[in-house]
């Protein structure tokens, strides 16, 4: 048995162990996974949320509820992928593997380990999402024509109520 630490879990980012979701707990200010299997596989992904399906009836959906857009969570301009697999060997149980995820899509690796010294990063790269990319451009001028036309809407209401 070892584990994993975590300093911060983006919503974003999906751990998988041997094709099965990892569960985390809170210890100590980090994130914290028990893993019994000895020869793991680690999987972390990380996809942008406007490449998922539906995604523009998402948008659309709280682009509404947050009274158009005005408080809505600002999407991220970083458009790529995460691809790491980390293949861990059989080892001392009881190990504590911190793993520092690195958010900069220019940085040369997006995930460095320290701890234990049984793995294998067989990938640990970035790539660049055009489709997320696409989408945020159509989403961004969507917001934007859509504002234009509430804004010219309301001033023609006021200056119609106006003029009775």
């Amino acid at each position: 048995m070892f584990y994993l630490r975590l300093n911060n879990l983006d919503s974003n980012i999906v751990i998988m162990c041997n094709n099965q979701p990892l569960k985390f707990k809170k210890m100590h200010g980090k994130y914290v996974a028990c893993i019994d299997d000895m020869q793991a596989n680690i999987c972390f992904t990380y996809h942008h949320e406007l490449v998922d399906n539906f995604w523009f009836l998402k948008a659309l959906g709280f682009y509404l509820l947050s009274f158009f857009g005005i408080f809505m969570k600002r999407y991220p301009k970083t458009f790529y992928t995460l691809d790491v697999n980390i293949q861990f060997a059989p080892q001392l149980s009881e190990t504590y593997y911190d793993i520092i995820l690195n958010h900069n899509p220019n940085a040369e690796y997006p995930i460095t380990i320290s701890g234990g010294q049984y793995y294998f990063l067989s990938a640990n790269k970035f790539i660049k999402d055009e489709n997320a990319k696409k989408n945020y451009r159509i989403f961004k001028t969507f917001s934007i024509l859509t504002r234009l036309f509430v804004i010219i809407l309301v001033v023609v209401i006021i200056i119609v109520s106006f003029t009775k």
